[in-house]
Order: structure tokens, then sequence, then C-alpha cells
């Protein structure tokens, strides 16, 4: 492992979200660890004119492009080891194939269920879905507007098996964030030996890992994040009208004007709009709370782990990921998914506990999961069953 390249298909330049972050912040910390990094990626920003998403809709089936700048890339710098995270829709599946070719040690990071559903999320219609797993998947993405809600779900899910064969066949390990996410790629026929659970880590508070001691007088939660149905907002919306405590609310997506809305109507909600990474930090180690309500399969939670850092509690739906990060009782509480009464029980019970020794307890969930030394000594450790 001297010689990393890091492959990955950005977002959106402009709202950079979880996926963009982890990437970033794995490849500054491999070169503070004297590892050469070279990153190859695309921007979906550059996805403007009518050519753009034509030249798109070709390359997402195989970029020979990507393909030849990759190879080219690992003969010419001698590349060793291959770290891919996100491929859609402009670099495709042809990066995988050609870091085969040149004989490099192939690993994929999970940050989505996009090989097992052209939603992503398997999730449609205020449900948790796993219907291609068993039906026709073409019938079944194009009859429920899978992707986008529109016309393009066939070309989506064409994209997506033609893909997750080549992933199957051509990737020596694929990275899972949590154990949630290696038992459903499991379960949809991934090898289960090819897949290592490896938590991402947050960044390092630079400060006295010090509990903090009292709730406030005056409890406050706060919500971080895409602001969409599946992630259950509106059962928050619900609970915290009826529930009267302060809720501060960050993010943005489709759900912002029923946000807005609810801030005009209600005055302990409000709405702080999008804010910096360090911004973000700093209003969760001020909340009590942070509240995770996704009623879908998450494939890590780093705003929880972002909240363990600061000593912040968490209170999470009862599901996948927040099962496995919230130690009922000792650092936060679970609630039912989409049960807005639940989550105010949730809620009442969260305001009478030993707040200092919750925190106290994140901490050290923090401390033994998700440091840049817990990541690399395990990433390395993965990386070395290939290799010997």
């Amino acid at each position: 492992m001297k010689h990393i390249l890091i492959i990955h298909n950005f977002y959106k330049l402009s709202n950079i979200g979880g996926e963009d972050r982890v990437v970033i912040m794995q490849k500054e910390l491999l070169e503070k660890k004297g590892i050469k990094v070279t990153l190859y990626d695309a921007y979906n920003d550059n996805i403007v004119s009518f050519k753009d998403h034509l030249q798109t809709f070709i390359n997402s089936y195989f970029n020979y492009k990507a393909y030849n700048n990759v190879y080219k890339i690992i003969k010419e710098q001698k590349v060793d080891t291959v770290l891919i995270h996100n491929t859609f829709p402009l670099l495709s599946h042809s990066v995988i194939l050609a870091a085969k070719k040149a004989n490099t040690k192939v690993y994929m990071y999970l940050h989505n269920y996009r090989w097992l559903c052209c939603g992503d999320n398997l999730f449609i219609n205020g449900q948790i879905c796993h219907k291609c797993q068993n039906i026709n998947s073409f019938y079944h993405s194009f009859n429920n507007k899978c992707y986008k809600n529109g016309p393009l779900s066939l070309w989506r899910e064409s994209v997506r098996i033609l893909g997750q064969n080549i992933i199957k066949k051509n990737v020596d390990i694929f990275i899972c964030p949590s154990n949630t996410v290696k038992e459903i790629f499991a379960s949809y026929g991934f090898d289960k030996y090819k897949l290592k659970v490896l938590p991402h880590f947050v960044e390092d508070v630079n400060k006295e890992y010090y509990p903090k001691t009292n709730i406030s007088s005056k409890p406050c939660f706060i919500i971080v994040g895409r602001l969409d149905a599946y992630k259950g907002i509106q059962t928050i919306l619900e609970g915290f009208k009826l529930n009267n405590h302060n809720l501060k609310i960050i993010g943005n997506g489709p759900l912002r004007s029923d946000i807005e809305k609810a801030c005009k109507d209600n005055d302990n909600i409000e709405y702080l709009g999008v804010v910096t990474p360090e911004e973000t930090r700093s209003y969760i180690s001020n909340a009590d709370f942070l509240i995770q309500a996704s009623e879908c399969y998450e494939t890590f939670g780093l705003t929880i782990a972002e909240a363990y850092s600061v000593g912040t509690p968490v209170i999470g739906s009862n599901l996948g990921t927040r099962k496995e990060l919230i130690i009922e009782g000792r650092t936060g509480f679970l609630f039912d998914i989409g049960d807005y009464i639940s989550l105010n029980q949730a809620v009442d019970k969260s305001i009478y506990i030993k707040y200092k020794e919750f925190s106290k307890n994140c901490i050290n969930s923090y401390q033994k999961f998700f440091t840049k030394d817990c990541w690399y000594k395990n990433l390395v450790k993965i990386m070395q069953e290939l290799y010997f």
C-alpha cells in the first residue's frame, strides 16, 4: 500500500454531502500517514447542456476515456492499490475493469445501495423495498418510477444490473461502513467473504474530551441532513409541534418549504439552513440531543459519530445503523420508525437522564470506533489480508 489511486465521481461541489466529505477526509489522512495518493475524479456540476446529458447517458454504460486514463495512471505511476468510491454517472464501472486489467488490488466503498436499487436507497412510496431482489426488476423500476420518479428508471436499472455483474467479479474487497450494509449486500448475493466492515471516522475536535455535565434548562434538539421524506422529517415535525421543545434544523432538500412553514407556525422550531461542517459540529456540540429519524436503511450515520465526538447523545429510529450505533439507555434512545408518539416518548425519557454519564459514554464510543487512528489501523488490516 505505497501508492493508492482514489476514484470518485463527486456529486455537487455547491452542496458537498457526506459521501464527498468522506473521500476528501480519507485522502488527507492517507497523505498524512505518508502514503502517496492520486485522486481521479469527475464532477456532476459539469453536466449542464443537452450534449453533456447525452454524453453522460452513453458514458454510464462504459466510459472509454476514464478507462484509458485510469489504466495509464496505474501503469505510469506504479499504483498498487485502487480505492473506488462513487462511479455513477460519469465514470461508470469502466474504471473497475481498467484497474483489474492493470493488475492492481481493487477495493470499493459501499456508500449507498445503488448497486442493489436504481433508486439508491431501497425505499419507495414511503416504504422499505426489496422487490428487485426477487422479481423482474425492470418491470418494478419502470412501474414505480424508482429513479427520480420518472421514465429514466429503465436506463438506470440497466446500468445497475450491468454494473453489479461487473463489480461482483472484479472487485477484490467491498468496504462496508456498517454491519447493516454487509448483511444487506450479502442477502443480495454478494460474496460475504469479500464484505468487510469499516466504520467512517470523523474529524478530531481538537480539544480535551470532557463530557457535558448537565442538560440545558430548556433542552435543545437538533437534526442535520437532507430534508426529505425518507429522512423522517415529517415524523420529527409532527412530534415537535406537540412537545414544545426547542428544535433546530440544518440542511436542505425537497421538504424545505414544509420546514419553513413549521417554523412560522411553531416558535420552538428553528431552521438554520445550510452551514459549514465546522458550524454544524458547533451546533451539534451546543445541542442537548441529536435526532436521526431516517425511515430507510442508512449505510452509516456520520452525524451520529460527530455527535458522539462532542459528547452529544442521540435519539434515533429503530432501524439498521441506528440500532448499531445507538446503545439504548447509554448513548441515547431508539423510537419506532415513523411514529411521532414513540419519538416524543423517547424525548421525554431523554430529559431525565444522568446527562453527564450519557455524554461520557458517547465520547468513549467515539474514541473506540470513530477516530482517524481507528479507521486507518483497520483499513491497513483489511488491505493486508490481500497482500499477505
